[in-house]
């Protein structure tokens, strides 16, 4: 039988992560054949050598595609242009039929812009949202101008990715597929889950800060230090720290958290620093934290499903819609501090555990799929309304 070629590709072990029940519901699908492209950081031993995670749930790589380490935005440009000649030299050769793409990386944006020109469909996830704080709003949008399809995380971000010009038949509310994970990842007892990473038995705060590209203001290094300052203020708390992303500025981050570490090696400990966490153990990590830090989506939308606080460092994440269990402040150390306090009250543990959740009840991938698996096309035109 026949079965539709679908190309998935993956930057990192951000998109890896949402992505994998997708993946499954694909490789499950029988009218359907799964092609992962997964991007040179994945084999990169500093940002968590993630293609070990792939293996380990079962998926084979069809291509990896050459991405450069980046440190700043024209090391970006390069990386970019170095990757589209094999991307487009994949897609030709796996013959596929779609590219689903997920999100607003560089490297997807490099992936779409190659599908676009061999005229292969796109199907975009999580179009029409807004973080004013990263340069990500810009590659969102148009990712959104270049796919076909589109699956928006809920029906705000359809009407807007509808008023970019988008056919209302081809533009469909799915919901998140990170709430799709953490409602179904299994679970870890915190006993296990302690003695897997090393961590005390105390209660712990799950942090990660990625660079905010879009802002000068906050300066990479200085805010890893500002949040590790205001933490040291919670001495009952340890801290689970995970690497940042590859984009322009995470190399300052490590330093500064690979520094903190070194500290609280000598001292007390507190600080336990992880590449990478792997989406089962991340998702455990955020059931048996007391709150989660830092700026990345995740924190806005999955962590929320899960019912715990959270803490939103800056502007990274400015514009992008959220639960009422979401703190947003400022990156200073006290604004910080004074947030962190709040999370940890009661009154914001009882909002949290009863407040409304604005992406999805956890079946995104079977919808995602089930679109899929229908007829595709490339989308002309502009819709007027």
């Amino acid at each position: 039988m026949t079965t539709k070629r679908i190309a998935v590709f993956t930057g990192g072990r951000a998109d890896y992560g949402l992505l994998t029940p997708l993946l499954r519901a694909i490789s499950a699908e029988s009218t359907l054949t799964l092609q992962l492209l997964a991007s040179g950081y994945h084999f990169d031993s500093q940002l968590g050598d993630t293609q070990r995670q792939i293996s380990a749930d079962g998926f084979t790589v069809s291509a990896q595609i050459p991405f450069q380490r980046v440190a700043d935005e024209r090391d970006v440009v390069r990386s970019m242009g170095a990757a589209l000649p094999a991307l487009s030299e994949t897609l030709q050769r796996l013959r596929s039929e779609v590219l689903v793409i997920l999100g607003d990386r560089y490297e997807a944006l490099a992936a779409a812009q190659a599908a676009y020109f061999l005229r292969i469909p796109i199907a975009h996830i999580h179009g029409g949202e807004v973080t004013a704080g990263a340069l990500d709003d810009g590659i969102r949008h148009a990712i959104t101008q270049l796919a076909s399809y589109h699956f928006a995380s809920n029906q705000q971000h359809r009407q807007r990715i509808i008023a970019m010009g988008k056919s209302p038949q081809r533009v469909f509310d799915v919901g998140a597929l990170g709430v799709d994970n953490v409602l179904h990842t299994e679970l870890i007892e915190r006993d296990a889950f302690c003695v897997h990473w090393g961590l005390r038995e105390r209660p712990f705060i799950l942090a990660t800060y990625h660079p905010a590209t879009a802002s000068t203001a906050e300066q990479p290094a200085a805010v890893t230090a500002h949040i590790l300052d205001a933490l040291a203020a919670f001495s009952d708390y340890d801290v689970l720290f995970t690497y940042p992303n590859g984009d322009a500025g995470h190399q300052a981050i490590i330093a500064q958290l690979e520094q903190a570490a070194g500290r609280h090696r000598d001292n007390d400990q507190r600080l336990c620093l992880v590449p990478s966490l792997g989406m089962r153990h991340y998702v455990n990590a955020i059931r048996h934290c007391a709150l989660v830090l830092g700026n990345s989506s995740s924190a806005i939308i999955e962590v929320s499903a899960l019912r715990k606080a959270v803490v939103n460092v800056g502007q990274r994440q400015a514009g992008r819609i959220a639960a009422a269990s979401v703190l947003h402040c400022n990156s200073d150390t006290d604004s910080i501090r004074q947030a962190v306090e709040q999370a940890l009250s009661d009154t914001h543990q009882r909002l949290t555990a009863n407040c409304a959740l604005p992406y999805g009840g956890g079946d995104s991938a079977a919808k995602i799929c089930q679109q899929l698996t229908q007829p595709s096309s490339i989308a002309l035109g502009f819709y007027d309304g």
